[in-house]
């Protein structure tokens, strides 16, 4: 993986564990990977929340995973809908699961097991719905720098 892309194969990895966990719901998650957070981490990924329109889908259920690779940074920010149901508790458990995994190098780990645990939270507050198609594309998006 280079410093600031994964590799086809982790890239496929998390793409199917995104569709499996929106299979399961209504909610979207996004994957935002960059070199460096160029602003304070809450500010920027509000704003990459927003550029990636994150906060158009209909329940306000979208889940954005951030990671700044050189600067071994990271987030998940959920939308008002999806952080309603749950509170800080559920995001602070997440945050620090997933910065294990990362201590302990297992990057693509620690995501596609963020993922899926939003998944699940995402499946029990917001079952899926027939009539909804995915509302947000569930490619990997990558920052300029």
């Amino acid at each position: 993986m280079s410093k600031n892309k994964f590799s086809n194969a982790d890239s496929k990895t998390i793409l199917n564990a995104i569709a499996a966990a929106e299979q399961m719901s209504s909610g979207e998650i996004r994957v935002f990977v960059e070199n460096r957070c160029p602003a304070k981490i809450d500010e920027h990924v509000i704003k990459v929340f927003k550029r990636l329109r994150m906060h158009h889908t209909l329940e306000r259920n979208a889940v954005l995973i951030y990671l700044a690779m050189e600067s071994r940074q990271f987030a998940i920010f959920g939308d008002r809908g999806i952080h309603e149901k749950l509170g800080i508790q559920f995001w602070t458990k997440e945050a620090a699961e997933l910065h294990r995994q990362f201590s302990e190098g297992h990057l693509l780990e620690g995501v596609c097991g963020a993922i899926q645990d939003v998944g699940e939270v995402l499946k029990k507050h917001f079952p899926h719905q027939k009539t909804q198609g995915n509302q947000l594309s569930d490619d990997i998006a990558y920052g300029k720098n």
